[in-house]
């Protein structure tokens, strides 16, 4: 049997070993990375198609024309991904390493507290939330030690 063009299935061996290499690179040391970016993407998609459909609804009778009227203690705060996507990217990989390294509470209070004091912005009590919610997760799924709510209350009183 001969081959009829020997370099063309080269280049096809190559590039599949290639994709399977980068593939398997990128699962095993970016997909952290992977994953927030495409839940960014999925985010701002999601926030897009709620705008839009919250503009074509008419407003009701407890709905007020007028956008200003609404409180802004009572306006609803999405979560802070776009502007804070760092500080959620930094959350999760150091609440990885503290479930790696075996964190005690205390240790991991600190480790937490540390992280917040760079981002004096998140005074809000919808965005301490929402970071609140976050840092539960990651502690859930990393096996973590988990917070109670006075240890909670904790990590934002060094503000």
């Amino acid at each position: 049997m001969t081959i009829s063009n020997a370099w063309a299935i080269y280049a096809g061996i190559l590039t599949g070993a290639l994709t399977i290499y980068y593939l398997f690179v990128g699962w095993k040391f970016y997909r952290l990375e992977i994953s927030s970016l495409f839940a960014a993407a999925k985010t701002k998609r999601r926030l897009s198609i709620s705008t839009a459909a919250a503009d074509r609804q008419p407003p009701g009778p407890d709905v007020p024309d007028d956008k200003a009227a609404i409180e802004p203690s009572k306006a609803f705060v999405h979560p802070p991904l776009p502007e804070h996507q760092d500080l959620y990217d930094q959350l999760t990989l150091e609440i990885e390493e503290a479930s790696q390294q075996k964190y005690n509470k205390q240790d991991l209070i600190q480790l937490l507290q540390t992280i917040l004091k760079e981002y004096p912005s998140l005074t809000a009590p919808p965005l301490q939330d929402a970071v609140n919610r976050h840092i539960d997760t990651e502690c859930a799924r990393f096996g973590a030690v988990l917070l109670n709510p006075a240890d909670k209350a904790e990590l934002w009183e060094m503000q």
